[in-house]
């Protein structure tokens, strides 16, 4: 980028650089078949998010707006990455041509959307509600302007694979169509949308982007005038940089409470944030940042280790029955990773490997075919077919190659001066001075081996998992005991082998019952707790509400599951070791349905039992009917 400031002090290798290995290799590889590179995924899939601006259906009631304008933005961004990582001649080729049909669709001033109304931009007023059928009024939707962000990005994504200069004018009269809309109009960004503005402000990323690229300070400046929204004296919600020192949970900022944190579209602002400060090197941007993601961490982090209650920062940490959105461990992961490459603090890349090994890959159908709308802690996950009237195309789904993508950007990373390796499921790496082989069977046993191979000397970071309170190092006839949570600092020449051990303890987090869910309305509850209000036979997944406790060994969230064989009654019926000075063993087995198990002998209050476990991720990962399937709850 041109007009860098602030620039990373952590650094990627070129994507094609890294390669996943072991388990999570065949679910990955099976999803990028079946959603980008097969002939359903070109010629169905795609062609479906391509022909939403050729139909312009979002606002076709005059009144309300919906979503279909994300989804060719987000296939673009994740095949583009995909590409990268693959050097798929045949996808780039594919890529080439999907953007030159977008830009035949562009119109001449520069609009190029999926509304017919492009001053469409406001979320709908309760005269104009009153116009739809008595089962509509309650939509106030509008997602104009964040359709347009996607857009945006999916442009810049294919002009960064493909280098060709029409994509960057054509992205540039994108932009200024946009900007010069809203001038003229008078609007205030923050204004438009949903969510008092979140998802239109997230444009902010795709435009310093392209301010990146250009240099031209028309689109600094609007990206500086949505941080104005975020800071204004009056008060005005949601104040995210004037408020970014409160103490309090988000959503108890304002009496409008989750009315306005929406998570997904949050966190994809907190991106901007940083993106601004490396083209500023306004520090109190970067503070907004760090700052909201440590009350985040505290107020929302869920039992899965994403954040976010269903689709919302509204307490969730104090919640048992929680569903999260799989976008929001997606951006989450995302966050992380940008705040790592800043700081090079270790704690970010702990919450990227929790939320992944956990969150995200629970929400990836083995299949590869879909994936889930919001994992849940129990029951079975919570799927939606279809989606502002696609049949093809999903937020979360669309999203998804980019979590795997930005696991193998984190894996090892390097500064002016050292190599960092991040993660230890098993990876091959191209190294700026050489190459890095991680393998074993992490986290089964929780160990790993690295072969080194350099043609300089040079310092290699180890990241110590927080959770691992004693871990093992032995390299050139030497052995260490690192410090937790921080980085281990080991000089290397030549070829080396290093081995690591970590903690192999099952920690037994015990949850207190405070609330099943969040203050909302029934139907809230009902349909992404519960399940009583979705239409499709099933029946309601039961409200937990008393004390339990989950099991953590090594990054995973351990699970009991009809897959690997617990009976429902073990599951839902039996006492929780809440409470009762339990322990837990766990001797790694083998199952065809799961990609961790183990038997796990239990002692509470000195009676002991044993039971089947597996990891959260593979104990529910397909579309299940069944409300009593599986449970973190033990």
């Amino acid at each position: 980028m041109k007009s860098v400031i602030c620039k990373n002090i952590i650094q990627s290798l070129a994507l094609d650089k890294t390669k996943i290995q072991g388990s999570p290799r065949e679910l990955m590889d099976n999803f990028f078949n079946k959603r980008i590179f097969s002939l359903k995924a070109q010629e169905v899939i795609y062609r479906e998010t391509e022909d939403a601006f050729r139909n312009k259906l979002d606002d076709e009631n005059g009144i309300t707006g919906v979503w279909q304008g994300e989804f060719w933005g987000k296939w673009m961004i994740s095949a583009v990455r995909v590409c990268e990582y693959t050097q798929d001649a045949t996808l780039k080729k594919f890529i080439h041509q999907g953007v030159a049909n977008m830009l035949e669709l562009q119109e001449p001033d520069g609009y190029l959307g999926t509304y017919r109304e492009r001053l469409n931009v406001f979320a709908t007023s309760p005269v104009e509600r009153a116009k739809l059928p008595e089962n509509m009024r309650w939509c106030r939707w509008n997602w104009n302007i964040w359709c347009r962000k996607y857009t945006l990005w999916g442009l810049l994504e294919a002009y960064r694979l493909l280098n060709e200069p029409e994509i960057l004018v054509a992205a540039e009269k994108f932009t200024c169509q946009l900007i010069d809309m809203l001038h003229e109009n008078h609007i205030r960004i923050a204004d438009t949308g949903m969510f008092y503005g979140l998802p239109s402000c997230s444009i902010m990323k795709p435009v310093l982007m392209l301010y990146g690229e250009t240099g031209n300070k028309k689109y600094l400046d609007f990206a500086l005038e949505i941080a104005a929204c975020w800071e204004e004296r009056n008060g005005r919600l949601p104040n995210l940089i004037a408020n970014a020192s409160c103490p309090l949970p988000l959503h108890e900022w304002y009496l409008e409470g989750r009315q306005w944190t929406k998570a997904y579209e949050l966190l994809s602002c907190l991106d901007g944030l940083l993106e601004l400060y490396r083209h500023t090197g306004e520090q109190k941007y970067f503070d907004t940042v760090k700052n909201l993601y440590e009350r985040i961490k505290q107020f929302d982090l869920n039992h899965m280790f994403s954040v976010g209650f269903n689709d919302q920062l509204s307490g969730a940490a104090d919640c048992i029955s929680v569903p999260t959105e799989p976008c929001d461990a997606i951006h989450w992961m995302r966050l992380a990773l940008e705040l790592f490459k800043l700081s090079g603090e270790s704690v970010y890349m702990d919450d990227l490997e929790l939320a992944y090994c956990n969150a995200f890959l629970a929400s990836v159908n083995r299949s590869g075919e879909w994936g889930a709308r919001a994992v849940r802690s129990h029951g079975h996950h919570f799927y939606a077919k279809k989606q502002a009237g696609m049949k093809y195309s999903h937020c979360c789904v669309n999203n998804m190659p980019r979590g795997f993508m930005d696991v193998a950007e984190a894996s090892v990373m390097h500064s002016d001066t050292a190599i960092f390796v991040n993660m230890y499921m098993p990876f091959e790496a191209e190294l700026p001075h050489g190459k890095i082989e991680v393998s074993g069977n992490y986290p089964l046993h929780c160990n790993a081996s690295l072969k080194v191979v350099l043609n300089r000397p040079t310092t290699l970071y180890l990241r110590i998992p927080a959770w691992s309170e004693k871990t093992l190092i032995r390299c050139a006839g030497q052995t260490f005991q690192p410090q937790p949570g921080a980085y281990f600092e080991i000089n290397v020449s030549g070829n080396a082998r290093i081995e690591l051990e970590f903690d192999r303890t099952v920690r037994i987090r015990e949850l207190e019952y405070k609330q099943a869910a969040p203050e909302a309305e029934a139907w809230f509850k009902n349909r992404f707790i519960s399940n009583e209000s979705v239409s499709d036979g099933t029946d309601a997944v039961p409200f937990i509400e008393k004390n339990v406790c989950k099991l953590q060994y090594g990054p995973l969230l351990l699970a009991r599951s009809k897959y690997i064989g617990n009976s429902e009654e073990e599951m839902f019926a039996t006492e929780s070791v809440y409470g009762k000075d339990a322990s837990c063993e766990l001797e790694p087995t083998e199952h065809p349905e799961a990609r961790f198990a183990f038997n796990a002998t239990i002692s509470a209050n000195g009676k002991i039992f044993t039971t089947p476990v597996c990891d959260y991720a593979s104990a529910a990962n397909e579309i299940i009917a069944d409300p009593r399937f599986f449970s973190i709850f033990f």
